[in-house]
């Protein structure tokens, strides 16, 4: 992050985040697989539910993690994943969206929108800690194994939809391949 220290400056927006970006690299070719971290989620209604490993078992999730639904890219990229959602649904990939801000952001942000897949609230923070998105975006394509297999970490969020799809259909041919001989 590049700011300046005369606080009246940096209070009033003299600094940017720099962002160094790579090729959104597979896990696995790094450092080996990662299991996702289990998590504490609360939906727009209050109710919490824990996602964790027996969610992911026997199809590929992909996860994205957001600032919030009130947040203008973050409400494109949302409008993305409802766009492309039945195409998702029609390969057995499940989406999961997670707002680091709270319920009423989320009803708010959302009136409006028709949305078929899982969004809920980290309202502890942990999940985005969890994930290694601390005040950022991520989206992570988790295997049937519940091991995230890629992931793209960054100030904001990944919209390219379309590209997070054709990685997570890769994915779940893999798995189903592997399986298939076994």
């Amino acid at each position: 992050m590049q700011h300046c220290h005369i606080l009246d400056h940096e209070d009033q927006g003299m600094m940017q985040i720099v962002e160094v970006v790579n090729t959104s690299p597979s896990l696995a070719k790094i450092n080996g697989l990662k299991p996702a971290p289990e998590m504490l989620l609360t939906d727009a209604f209050g109710g919490q539910h824990i996602w964790g490993f027996g969610k992911y078992l026997g199809h590929t999730t992909v996860v994205f993690l957001f600032e919030g639904a009130s947040c203008l890219n973050c409400s494109v990229q949302i409008k993305e994943y409802i766009a492309k959602y039945e195409d998702f649904k029609n390969a057995n990939i499940s989406v999961l969206g997670v707002s680091s801000k709270n319920t009423e952001d989320l009803l708010e942000g959302l009136k409006d929108m028709d949305i078929h897949f899982p969004l809920s609230c980290d309202i502890s923070g942990n999940v985005m800690r969890d994930f290694g998105c601390m005040g950022l975006h991520g989206t992570f394509i988790v295997d049937s194994d519940g091991n995230i297999r890629w992931q793209h970490i960054a100030s904001l969020p990944f919209l390219n939809v379309e590209e997070v799809f054709q990685k997570a259909v890769e994915i779940n041919d893999k798995a189903k391949s592997i399986k298939d001989f076994y």
